[in-house]
This record gives structure tokens, C-alpha cells and sequence, in this order.
């Protein structure tokens, strides 16, 4: 028999809304590609400033990841809050492991 944090689990995977809750964040993580990468590195070679890319690339770049994060962090967070465990009836034992 399953435990009941494997049924959670599974129950996470198998929830069909995972691709709704989670669009935000695969959205932003594809702009942060290396399409955008090499747009970047041609317009600051076109420059002539090679310096302006790495520190938009350090600065902008990261600023951006930490928000796909904090995106990534709230859809997990939403996909607790929607599959909770079903409650117990009374007088049943919990089960083990």
C-alpha cells in the first residue's frame, strides 16, 4: 500500500492543471535562452562594448532569474494549496510509513 505522501506526490504529477499553473514560468525561462543570449552578445559586438553585455548579462540576467524562481516557487506553492490529502474518517488508524 502507497503512503500517503506517495499518493500526494503522485497526485501532483498526474494533476492535469500543471502546464496552466506552471505556463508563467516556462514562458519566462525560455526568454532567458540563448536566443536571447546571442541577440545580446551581436548587438554589443555591433557596439563595440562587449562590457555593457556581460554586466546587463550579470545584472538584468540574474534580477530575471530570480524572478522565473519566485514564479516557479508560487506555482508549487498553488499546487499545494489545490491537492490536499483527504481526511481520515474517525476511529482509523493513521497509516504508517
Amino acid at each position: 500500500m502507497p503512503s500517503a505522501s506517495a499518493t500526494h506526490v503522485a497526485t501532483l504529477a498526474d494533476d492535469g492543471s500543471w502546464a496552466e499553473r506552471n505556463r508563467p514560468v516556462l514562458r519566462m525561462a525560455v526568454m532567458m535562452g540563448s536566443t536571447l543570449q546571442m541577440t545580446m552578445i551581436m548587438v554589443a559586438a555591433l557596439v563595440g562594448r562587449i562590457d555593457v553585455y556581460l554586466w546587463t548579462t550579470l545584472t538584468l540576467g540574474n534580477l530575471w532569474a530570480l524572478g522565473t524562481l519566485l514564479f516557479e516557487r508560487r506555482a508549487a506553492q498553488k499546487a499545494l494549496r489545490v491537492v490536499t490529502p483527504a481526511p481520515l474518517p474517525p476511529n482509523q488508524p493513521v497509516p504508517k510509513g
